[in-house]
């Protein structure tokens, strides 16, 4: 399966789209392929329901692609018309065109309405300067600079590099939006996979496009995937959705809540406005906290290296280790010390860049490498 760098995070699940043989690619939580699709055909106006998004297919429109929303297209770059992501019951984000002029992708949309807040939120691939120490390299490219949109998706525009060369992607056998990712258009493999049948699913979810590869190129899903292809909508939540449907693949307290319930928005993110925040100083751990008032959660400053000591709770349900106790001499490695007396843990002096020799142990239990060598 190929797969979107995503990621988010610091996630609890990894997501997967087409492509097990492309890594460096993993996909953000917004999902897409979210479809309502009118078929304009003889002046016969037919109009099917499918995955909650607005698909018109367009013949031979020469004005597609500049700007401007004419007759017959559904949008025009970042021209939509009336349309927005709260209009499509969102709590904001941006909307996306296809290149046929034919689709709007709602995978920039998010439902939560926790976006820039400056903080990345489990569900957030970022949030304004907050990048989740992610970095260009972590998504393949050669260098450059991450950013992060308004959607709170990564802006990979200032990452260097050409991706899809980098990872061979071009004509692989999946459509790729490779002039996005510092390389040109991959139409050896778009211009057929998404109108062809070929026994296999080419297209894929990707952050980068808020929507699937073919929906973005052709308006159209290659007619290859369907169900169990990580297809937004198909009531299937694959390992790379949150959810599908009613089924999902996470719950309020995997995202830091207490507790609730959550509900899945059409783009297959989670609705979180249901799951209820933790309450800290009622003495009971909950959601991100690390302690409340007594509770610990059966955690111990020997946990953390000490050789014993009381833990604290702070006023923001964090443990603070202040009245932790570290005992120099006593032989035995804890926390701030590097050696205690003949205890070096796995430390040797070639682990600390030497070739050879003995270290030792300073009173302050601190190694000291001046007995080891170099040749």
């Amino acid at each position: 399966m190929k797969t979107t760098f995503l990621l988010i995070f610091a996630m609890v699940f990894a997501f997967a789209a087409c492509d097990d043989d492309d890594s460096n690619n993993t996909n953000n939580v917004n999902n897409v392929n979210n479809t309502t699709t009118t078929n304009n055909v003889n002046n016969t106006t037919t109009t099917n329901n499918v995955n909650n998004t607005t698909t018109t297919n367009n013949v031979n429109n020469g004005s597609c692609g500049d700007g401007v929303l004419d007759a017959g297209e559904v949008c025009d770059g970042d021209d939509f018309g009336t349309e927005t992501c709260e209009s499509l019951g969102y709590a904001g984000g941006t909307l996306s065109c296809s290149l046929d002029c034919s689709t709007i992708l709602d995978g920039w949309c998010y439902i939560n309405d926790t976006c820039g807040d400056g903080v990345a939120d489990y569900w957030e691939s970022c949030d304004g300067d907050d990048l989740q120490d992610y970095t260009c390299e972590d998504w393949g490219f050669s260098g450059g600079t991450l950013g992060c949109t308004d959607d709170c998706s990564f802006d990979l525009s200032a990452c260097t590099g050409d991706l899809c060369s980098l990872q061979e992607w071009y004509d692989d056998g999946y459509c790729d939006p490779c002039e996005l990712y510092g390389g040109v258009e991959d139409t050896a493999d778009c211009s057929t996979i998404c109108t062809t049948s070929d026994g296999e699913c080419g297209s894929y979810y990707d952050s980068a496009l808020g929507g699937t590869t073919c929906m973005y190129y052709a308006g159209t899903e290659d007619p290859d995937c369907g169900a169990g292809d990580s297809m937004c909508g198909d009531g299937v939540a694959d390992d790379y959705e949150w959810c599908d449907g009613t089924e999902l693949n996470v719950a309020c307290e995997d995202l830091g809540f207490a507790g609730g319930s959550i509900t899945c928005a059409p783009n297959c993110t989670p609705d979180v406005s249901e799951c209820t925040e933790p309450v800290c100083g009622n003495d009971v751990v909950e959601g991100t906290e690390t302690c409340d008032g007594t509770d610990f959660n059966g955690a111990t400053c020997e946990d953390a290296g000490y050789t014993g000591g009381t833990l604290i709770c702070n006023a923001s349900c964090a443990i603070e280790y202040t009245d932790c106790t570290a005992t120099c001499g006593d032989g035995i490695i804890s926390t701030s010390e590097t050696c205690d007396g003949t205890d070096f843990g796995t430390a040797t002096c070639v682990t600390e860049g030497f070739t050879g020799g003995d270290l030792a142990c300073d009173l302050g239990c601190q190694i000291d490498t001046t007995g080891c060598t170099s040749n």
